[in-house]
């Protein structure tokens, strides 16, 4: 029986050669502004609030919620980028670092920085994150970002203002976040 030619190592030569001259065409790394909406769910996570007379453990319930995001691409693969989000049960705002792969038209990377969940007491957070994106065209992108948040402070305090009591709420955990989101590239 005779072996087949040789066409998978001429195949990936080819493709090789292909490739490496599509990537001297293609124009440098866009970069600059962007502005994107997003949807996204939140996982609820535990806090114990105490004040005198209360001493409670007790759920952040989960939440979905719409979003405002903003950044700016470098030429380097590195992005910088602020947010605000607002759900049923409490709002946030963060902003933080996205390093992602220079490929076009699909990008992956990662992202970290701060977020702060609103509320009467402003919860802070870690949050660090995996994400893609595809851009169809040149000046809009479509992306999912699965991220975790870790508590920045281990107890937030507010103190006694008139009648209403100090309080403390302790935070051992923070909410997984699931983002769906369209960018605009300027």
């Amino acid at each position: 029986m005779r072996s087949p030619p040789p066409l998978l190592p001429a195949a990936t030569l080819l493709f090789l050669l292909a490739s490496s001259a599509r990537a001297e065409q293609e124009a440098p790394e866009p970069h600059g502004p962007w502005l994107g909406v997003t949807l996204s769910g939140s996982s609820g996570f535990d806090i114990r609030t105490r004040e005198p007379g209360l001493d409670v453990t007790g759920p952040y319930d989960s939440s979905a919620g719409l979003g405002l995001r903003g950044g700016y691409d470098f030429e380097v693969p590195l992005s910088l980028f602020a947010e605000y989000q607002e759900d049923p049960h409490y709002g946030s705002f963060g902003g933080g670092l996205r390093l992602r792969t220079p490929t076009a038209p699909i990008r992956v990377g990662l992202s970290a920085g701060a977020r702060f969940i609103t509320g009467e007491l402003t919860l802070p957070y870690f949050t660090t994150g995996l994400l893609a994106e595809v851009r169809p065209w040149r000046h809009v992108g479509i992306g999912v970002e699965l991220d975790k948040a870790w508590p920045l402070k281990h107890e937030v305090v507010r103190l006694q203002e008139g009648s209403k009591p100090q309080r403390t709420v302790t935070l051992d955990n923070g909410p997984l976040r699931f983002v769906l989101g369209a960018t605009w590239y300027f």
